[in-house]
């Protein structure tokens, strides 16, 4: 299933047959851009809500980094090197191990800054560009499909009302 609009912002998921229902595959998608594999067994309501709501709760960037390209924002993220690094960090899982990601808001919008790690160990990620990734998205049609896919998990009994 796709809720949201894969060319502005969307979720991709599919339950596991053989597994317990909270246990599935899912990729997020960002202007036509996914983060995450859909060959890695996941939990649906901890590794995929926990990114998406981590999404949501984007933290303001700071003026001293707004006038920073999305590659030299990213070095400095992911240098260990900002004081603050830790207030954009999108921590994963299993779910985006093979990522790194950053998330923050200017105004209205939410921005997601990522880049690919590692492209060997799934096949939908053989292929996918090595560059760093800037997107930003209006947050309400993030908090939009974010609501979307929880009464989803709701009302599949994925997440526990």
């Amino acid at each position: 299933m796709i809720i949201g609009d894969k060319f502005e912002f969307a979720v991709e998921y599919s339950f596991a047959k053989d597994y317990p229902k909270e246990m599935g595959y899912g990729r997020i998608w960002v202007k036509n851009d996914f983060i995450g594999t859909f060959n890695d067994l996941i939990y649906l309501n901890g590794y995929l809500i926990e990114i998406l709501n981590k999404f949501k709760g984007a933290n303001q960037l700071r003026d001293d980094l707004r006038h920073l390209a999305k590659d030299q924002l990213f070095d400095l993220l992911s240098s260990g090197k900002y004081d603050y690094s830790d207030k954009y960090l999108v921590r994963g899982s299993t779910f985006t191990d093979d990522f790194s990601i950053w998330t923050y808001k200017l105004a209205n919008l939410t921005f997601i800054l990522w880049k690919v790690l590692r492209t060997d160990f799934f096949d939908d990620l053989r292929n996918y560009k090595s560059d760093v990734i800037l997107k930003s998205i209006p947050t309400d049609i993030l908090v939009d499909v974010v609501n979307r896919l929880e009464t989803e998990f709701k009302d599949n009994g994925i997440i526990k009302v």
